[in-house]
């Protein structure tokens, strides 16, 4: 981001997690002197780029609701460096995205992930449950959360 007016020049996203279309949109509103919509989800930058820090969010979530393949949902969360995909007809995805940014190994089956993995799926649940996420049910509910040994589950 680069902004004269708004901070110094090049500044890095850092750790923060920033979701590009909604970001983006709530930062030209604020830039513009307009105020958010009630309805708004995303958050300016514009804080981040006069460095402040308290605030940002610290994960991110993504749903996908397509027919690619037949009836096919998705839901990601990424956070602390990773990315987390539950597949609802396929292979989960779990990625170190600092260390992978390509994406390329699949981390859902390394045994020195399963704490991650949890961490990840605990925080999705949660997610879904706040926004009444439709596809939450008993059985996706037993299967984020069931085919793993959480602690405190």
């Amino acid at each position: 981001m680069r902004w004269p007016a708004a901070g110094p020049a090049d500044l890095l996203p850092g750790e923060a997690p920033v979701i590009h279309a909604i970001d983006l949109a709530a930062t030209l509103l604020e830039a513009a002197g307009l105020p958010l919509p009630r309805v708004f989800q995303g958050q300016s930058l514009l804080p981040w780029a006069r460095g402040e820090t308290s605030g940002q969010r610290n994960s991110v979530f993504v749903m996908y609701q397509g027919n690619f393949f037949g009836l096919y949902t998705q839901r990601m969360v990424a956070a602390d460096g990773w990315k987390y995909v539950w597949n609802a007809t396929a292979e989960d995805e779990l990625y170190h995205v600092t260390a992978d940014p390509g994406e390329i190994h699949n981390r859902f089956n390394d045994p020195a992930a399963v704490h991650k993995l949890c961490e990840l799926r605990l925080r999705m649940v949660a997610w879904m449950e706040s926004i009444r996420d439709p596809v939450l049910h008993l059985w996706s509910r037993g299967q984020l959360l069931g085919g793993t040994k959480l602690p405190g589950v």
